[in-house]
Order: structure tokens, then C-alpha cells, then sequence
């Protein structure tokens, strides 16, 4: 193989001890595909295809002895970031990309979210870190993350992963990471102004985002007396949503997840 910047026919024969070598574009070194032009795409696409089986086969796996996500990121991190990574000495400097569109793929995935989720607030909720982003500038940057940032101020795995049935995991999970159907995330598809996306649930004419949902709308109020402590529903502000949001209590932490998951209901 001769590296160039374009593809040339080349006469002269290549012989090594009297034996005319073939002209090749590609060549495959030690488990990494080399090109003609010093690019690695065809390369680094044959390693994603690699780490993307070894991902399916940990999924399945991992579905048959039901893991917790914690254990799910580690053994992705220990069989499947390997993979992606081989060689990356040699072109990481193209590529790296792919390492974090397979990963947030998996972790989107174990979190049942949408592919449209901000990449940053699905880094935050497992404490993954990303290799060519910066989380809190992103999340700084990231319109979709106004509610996410007002309770997500350090970079760590989510305990309530782990401590929460299925069910109201990914229901509170889906509620932290704005992929619902309040009238904040409605508005946001049809790009109506924040302030006019109100909550068509009660007639107090405010914008119908995660606060209001969580700490005021009166449609819930029932539901909500039933599973919000009363210090958070008297008198709520910013602050009592952030300490709720942020609680390591587990009965706190299963309550508000029922919570979520009943108040959706209003919203199918």
C-alpha cells in the first residue's frame, strides 16, 4: 500500500524477493485498517461495528440476570470500551467521536430515553465522563437543560438508579431529563416562547414546566399531598425543589418517583 493524498495508478511493480506485490487502498495492521490517504474512517467504523456487537451481546446478558445500570456502565466500560478504543493512539485524533455516540447510545438506552436527550444530562445522571466535551459547559449551553441545572451541581452517578424499582426509575428519570410531555416540552417542538407554554391543566396561567408539575399545579394536588412531604408543598420554592430533586432518602426518593409516574398519567 502507498500512502498519497489521492489515488494513483502506479506502474512501477513493487517485487519483494522476486515476488510482485499487490497495490492495494487498504490494509489491515494488527487489527487496525489503514487507508491509502492517512484516513482511518473504514478503520474506526469496522472497531465501532465490533464494540456495537459486544454492546448488544452485554444488553441481552444483562436483561436475562437483571443488573443494575451501575454494574451495566461498568462491564461497558471493562468489555466494550476496549474495543472502541484499540489502537486509538494512532487515530484518536480524528475520531474519537465515536467512543461517545456508541456510549450515549448505550446509556440512553439503559435509562429509556429518547435519542433527542441533551447529551449532558444524560452524562450527569451516570457519571460518565465524556472525552471530548466538557459537561457543565454543555449543560450551560444547552437551553433544554434550565430545569436539569437548577438541582444537577456536580457530576456523579445517580444513586436513585440503583435504589428504585423500574418503574418509577425511569419515570422520575424521564421527568429530571425533560423527555415528557409538559407544556415546557411541547411548546419547545411548535419553538413557542417559554412564557406562553402555560399549563392547560389549571387556570393560575403559569408556565407549565417541572416546577409547577412537581411543587404547584392544583390538578395534582391530590396525588401530590398524598406523596410530597408537607415541608416541600407549603410555601415551594426553587430551593425546596433542588433539595427534593437531590435527596438521598430512599422513601423520599420512591415516593417521588410514584409521584411522577401518576402525575404523567394526566399528560398521555
Amino acid at each position: 500500500m502507498i500512502f498519497c493524498g489521492k489515488k494513483a495508478n502506479y506502474q512501477f511493480p513493487f517485487k519483494f524477493q522476486n515476488q510482485k506485490l499487490d497495490h492495494v487502498s487498504s490494509f489491515k495492521y494488527l487489527g487496525l485498517t489503514f487507508n491509502f490517504n492517512g484516513n482511518f474512517k473504514v478503520g474506526i467504523k469496522l472497531l465501532k461495528d465490533q464494540a456495537r456487537k459486544a454492546m448488544m451481546s452485554l444488553l441481552r446478558k444483562s436483561r436475562q440476570l437483571d443488573l443494575p445500570i451501575k454494574t451495566q456502565l461498568e462491564l461497558f466500560q471493562t468489555l466494550v470500551t476496549p474495543i472502541l478504543t484499540y489502537s486509538c493512539e494512532v487515530w484518536g485524533y480524528t475520531g474519537i467521536e465515536i467512543i461517545e455516540t456508541l456510549q450515549l447510545e448505550f446509556c440512553k438506552y439503559l435509562l429509556h430515553l429518547k435519542k433527542s436527550t441533551p447529551n449532558c444530562m444524560v452524562y450527569g445522571e451516570t457519571g460518565q465522563y465524556p472525552l471530548y466535551i466538557y459537561w457543565t459547559k454543555a449543560c450551560n449551553e444547552c437551553s433544554k437543560a434550565d430545569n436539569y441545572s437548577l438541582f444537577k451541581m456536580n457530576f456523579h452517578y445517580e444513586s436513585y438508579l440503583d435504589k428504585l424499582p423500574n418503574c418509577y426509575k425511569i419515570a422520575l428519570t424521564k421527568f429530571r431529563t425533560s423527555n415528557h410531555k409538559l407544556p415546557i416540552e411541547k411548546g419547545r417542538y411548535t419553538n413557542l416562547p417559554k412564557y406562553e407554554r402555560v399549563c392547560t391543566k389549571c387556570n393560575l396561567n403559569r408556565v407549565g414546566d417541572e416546577f409547577h408539575f412537581l411543587l404547584e399545579c392544583p390538578a395534582l394536588a391530590e396525588i401530590r399531598e398524598k406523596f410530597i412531604p408537607p415541608h416541600f408543598r407549603q410555601h415551594p420554592n426553587f430551593f425546596k425543589y433542588s433539595n427534593l430533586m437531590t435527596t438521598p432518602n430512599r422513601k423520599k426518593l420512591l415516593n417521588l418517583g410514584k409521584f411522577v409516574a401518576e402525575g404523567f398519567k394526566l399528560y398521555k
